[in-house]
């Protein structure tokens, strides 16, 4: 266990993270939700974009960067009451 340093800690973190949502409405679904690591944060919102403004299997047409931005804040106020970032 001597080579697990910080770094991979919260690279482990980020990993089993960045799919929950600021408001745990993702998954993995956990008992004890608490605020989820900074990182993580900023690897869910980047993968989101990044989902929404690359053509995909599941999307026929990618979002334009303007509109993809534009939906990540709407929902992010929809989920928290304020803006995500």
């Amino acid at each position: 266990m001597r080579t697990l340093d910080d770094l991979t800690i919260n690279s482990a973190i980020v990993a089993f993270e960045h799919h929950m949502n600021i408001n745990h409405s993702g998954y993995p679904q956990i008992k004890n939700p608490s605020t989820l690591d900074l990182f993580s944060r900023i690897v869910s919102i980047t993968d989101q974009y990044d989902a929404m403004t690359s053509k995909r299997i599941y999307t026929v047409n990618a979002m334009s960067p303007e509109t993809a931005l534009r939906e990540l804040m709407e929902k992010s106020r929809e989920k928290t009451g304020s803006a995500y970032f």
